[in-house]
């Protein structure tokens, strides 16, 4: 397969990132430049031209390679237990089958019953991954060039397509756009860091405020929170075994209660970002507040003490 990951790859994802800072209005870019900017070490690890020769088998570059490999493969096999879970609720009678906020539980869970078989060093990515590109139906990882690579040596089109059709229509909190953000955060946290999948987050609401749906608090909320699940899902707080036997939707993101949605960015900037970027900020910690108020943090809280 060779190194997934090249030199002129992370140079790429340089250009890519200030091009999106330059389609930003400038009062912003500050916020976002230090995260969109950065490449996590891990990210930079898998450095290395592909022109080069495959090194020797000992080396490190060889060593990050093949944890590579056997990342991708991992990830892989939690897709497809995903993808055998949808054909079988697919093929379930229509007053039995999962639907909604049941199903993104369902796909969840199954996705932590598989990655449960791997190693410690692989099962927890394996599991963040695999719900980004099993439970999106979106072009968003496999098009970015930050994640089309290994989205692609993940799944190829044809499984791709197949899976697609009997997905259905997962959600949180009954819509399917936070569920789509709640995993792609996931995915984005896994793979390239919780400051880079913040940043992300943070300039498609900043996109579509400019030209879009307007800026949601919403999505944001969503993004946080697979963002936080990621993070305890990766230090090993929350375990995957516990994710397998329950996965309530409401207990992994938050109400949305109060959250303003569809701000223009004129509104946005006017309401939010002036005096120092208080009302926005403080409206960030609630958000925040109430993720870690939820079962799965609290427990894990109280376990730590």
């Amino acid at each position: 397969m060779g190194v997934l990951f090249s030199d002129r790859f992370r140079c790429a994802a340089r250009v890519l990132a200030t091009a999106v800072l330059m389609c930003l209005p400038s009062g912003v870019v500050p916020a976002l430049a230090g995260c969109l900017l950065f490449v996590p070490p891990a990210f930079a690890a898998e450095g290395g031209d592909k022109s080069r020769s495959r090194p020797d088998a000992g080396s490190p570059n060889a060593q990050r390679e093949k944890r590579r490999r056997e990342q991708v493969e991992a990830t892989r096999e939690v897709v497809r237990r995903v993808a055998r879970a949808a054909r079988v609720n697919s093929m379930t009678l229509p007053n039995a089958r999962r639907r909604g906020d049941e199903l993104t539980s369902l796909y969840v869970q199954q996705a932590a019953h598989e990655a449960a078989k791997f190693p410690k060093d692989l099962g927890p990515r394996a599991l963040l991954t695999a719900i980004g590109i099993a439970i999106d139906d979106s072009d968003v990882l496999r098009k970015n060039p930050l994640t089309r690579e290994f989205f692609n040596a993940v799944e190829v089109p044809k499984e791709r397509e197949e899976r697609l059709k009997l997905l259905d229509s997962p959600t949180m909190l009954g819509r399917r756009d936070l569920a789509q953000h709640f995993v792609v955060s996931a995915f984005l946290t896994a793979e390239l860091g919780s400051r880079a999948a913040d940043a992300a987050g943070m300039a498609k609401e900043l996109m579509d405020a400019q030209s879009g749906s307007g800026f949601s608090f919403a999505d944001l909320a969503a993004d946080q929170a697979g963002i936080i699940f990621a993070e305890r899902v990766l230090s090993g707080e929350l375990l995957i075994r516990r994710v397998a036997l329950t996965f309530p939707v409401s207990e992994f993101m938050p109400s949305i209660a109060g959250l303003p949605e569809g701000l223009k960015y004129e509104e946005f900037q006017r309401e939010y970002m002036s005096d120092g970027s208080k009302k926005y900020n403080e409206l960030r910690a609630e958000i925040r507040k109430r993720i870690l108020a939820l079962p799965p943090y609290q427990a894990t809280r109280q376990q730590s003490r």
